[in-house]
């Protein structure tokens, strides 16, 4: 006989303790009596109620220490098992956003791990298990561990978060996992159904009746008539009347009343948006059961005009393709004149370059000239066939632009610096230089574009505009919609000594130092986060809205999918198979309880 929970054997220690009772005789009273014919009866009573004396014969104590041994093996949960080895599990537990929907009380997730941790308790002791947690990534929570206490303490650390579910990445986990084990399980708790072709597997699909509604998408156009906001509501559920409040910097513009057919989606138009306002929030009023989709968020920029300092004796070309973006403000000064530069976000230097370079900001160079602190100079050549160069991690400035029909009179030999990549060059010689260092930007054309055809060919501002957009990058890409669980590439200002990201719920994670800044990865609140940036002598902020993906998490009913991997290592060996014994001592324990209160009644 085996025990799954040895350690209620520990409930014997009752046997000694109701011995001890019997053992131990309650006190006598003092008691008036009429005649001393009655003190023989007396010391009979007074011997009687001495303790520590020799035990009698007593059906209830039998009784009682029969009902104790019971009670303590029914605790201790003993078992009948064959000598087979058993199963191993791997659970794969969903954590997304999805899981939080309480159409299932108290939470579709809490009723996940209410269905793991029964699984937990009925382990055999040559059983083993491991916990997947799967939310845009798989991570393992528990590995192959038969510690019951250490498999629920893994479980209850697990949070619901707000991320879609990567159920691709957490079988291909499990899989792997289940290779090392003979005779492995694969069991997978999820709001979503997923099917096997193979008995190793088993989909456990927690999921009730949902209502549930969302917003989709906030977005703003600015002109002359002011700021207009477009929200879009889609239905999940029946059809629908709902409240939706249109919200700027915290405060309430207005509130519609929005019907929507179940399956829907409606556009939701404001109007008499605040011009200084910098986040709007729609929400939807009306509760379901999925309530962290009901928001979205938009943050309106103001026009924050980069400051650009070109500094050239006369280039057109230049100027023309500087003028094609209305978002940067052009300083232009000769090469005289450019003594105290600083404070720019980016300086342009034609035909000049400074010995000490500015640390505030990016550099575009062209024909640079004199000794300087990137790189060394040398001798004029004439460059031969220039072809794009391949695999360079700025690859995408390139887009558009073709420079095998490229023509240049002459170029000076540079020195490559080991953190720049050449997009273009001939057989030998780097011709446009790009690279990154530290957080200044930095782009070298060894070359006078008056020496070349190139700003006669169209992809001369082709070439500029994509080189601009690369050197002034808003704070967060602002094209990209982000969700819960995603990277984010911060671009800090080239002056920036501190870069601190505050989430919506105001922690604060600070970025940089060291060099050079990794992706933000907390990104599982939804909301408005603060991008902010200091320095020496100033400080700048940026914001990036972060949502639910609606798409793959909002459709409470949303179907899973089905699989046909299945583990490789199965073998033809039987699971240990047992008898849990604890349902019928526990009704020879009730039993016991019962003539004892029978014969206690009576009197024996």
């Amino acid at each position: 006989m085996n025990f799954i929970n040895p350690w209620g054997l520990l409930f014997g220690l009752s046997i000694p303790a109701i011995i001890l009772l019997y053992l131990l005789k309650q006190q006598h009273e003092d008691v008036e009596v009429s005649s001393t014919f009655l003190w023989r009866m007396a010391l009979k009573d007074v011997q009687a109620s001495q303790p520590w004396q020799r035990l009698k014969r007593n059906l209830l104590l039998l009784l009682q220490l029969l009902a104790a041994a019971v009670i303590t093996l029914m605790i201790a949960r003993p078992y009948l098992a064959s000598e087979a080895q058993g199963y191993d599990y791997v659970i794969i537990l969903d954590v997304s956003a999805s899981m939080q929907a309480v159409d299932v009380k108290p939470s579709r997730f809490d009723k996940a791990k209410d269905e793991i941790n029964k699984l937990i308790d009925g382990l055999l002791p040559q059983e083993h298990m491991s916990i997947v947690a799967v939310d845009s990534k798989a991570r393992i929570a528990a590995n192959w561990s038969s510690d019951r206490a250490a498999l629920k303490e893994a479980l209850n650390s697990l949070k619901p978060v707000n991320a879609a579910d990567n159920m691709d990445d957490a079988v291909s986990l499990a899989q792997a996992m289940a290779k090392e084990r003979a005779n492995a399980r694969i069991y997978i708790y999820s709001d979503k159904p997923y099917g096997f072709d193979d008995k190793a597997y088993q989909s456990v699909v927690i999921c009730g009746d949902p209502v549930n509604r969302a917003v989709t998408g906030v977005s703003y156009t600015a002109s002359d008539d002011g700021i207009a906001v477009l929200s879009k509501i889609i239905n999940f559920s029946d059809d629908a009347a709902l409240s939706v409040e249109c919200l700027a910097d915290g405060k309430t513009i207005d509130v519609k009343e929005v019907n929507i057919p179940s399956g829907k989606t409606a556009d939701v138009y404001w109007d008499d948006i605040p011009d200084n306002a910098g986040i709007i929030e729609i929400r939807i009023l009306n509760e379901d059961d999925l309530m962290v989709d009901n928001a979205g968020w938009v943050t309106i920029r103001a026009a924050d005009k980069a400051k650009v300092l070109l500094v050239t004796q006369r280039n057109v070309f230049l100027e023309k393709a500087l003028s094609l973006r209305n978002d940067i403000d052009v300083l232009k000064t000769t090469y005289d004149e450019a003594d105290d530069m600083r404070g720019y976000r980016l300086y342009i230097f034609d035909g000049y370059m400074p010995a000490e370079t500015p640390k505030d900001g990016n550099m575009i160079i062209f024909n640079p000239k004199g000794e300087n602190d990137l790189f060394k100079i040398g001798e004029t050549y004439k460059p031969g066939n220039i072809k794009a160069r391949d695999m360079s991690a700025y690859a995408d400035i390139m887009q558009y632009v073709r420079p095998e029909g490229f023509h240049i009179a002459k170029a000076v030999h540079i020195e490559t610096p080991p953190w720049v990549d050449v997009l273009f060059g001939d057989e030998t010689n780097p011709l446009m230089l790009i690279g990154q260092q530290d957080t200044r930007r930095i782009a070298v054309f060894p070359f006078d574009i008056h020496d070349s055809d190139i700003p006669l060919k169209v992809d001369f501002p082709i070439l500029m505009q994509n080189i601009l957009a690369w050197m002034l990058p808003p704070v967060v890409n602002s094209d990209v919609q982000i969700y819960a669980g995603m990277d984010v590439d911060i671009n800090p200002l080239p002056q920036a000594e501190y870069v601190d990201v505050i989430a919506p719920s105001g922690t604060t994670a600070a970025l940089m130092p060291p060099f050079p800044i990794a992706p933000f990865a907390n990104t599982d609140e939804v909301g408005v986060y603060t991008v902010e940036q200091r320095w020496s002598d100033g400080s700048a902020k940026g914001y990036f809205t972060v949502a639910i993906p609606v798409e793959q998490e909002s459709d409470l009913t949303a179907q899973g999918k089905s699989y046909a991997q299945a583990p490789s290592r199965q073998t033809d060996a039987k699971p240990a198979s047992r008898t849990e014994l604890w349902p019928y001592l526990a009704w020879i324990a009730l039993s016991i309880v019962l003539i004892e209160w029978q014969v206690y009644q009576r009197g024996y």
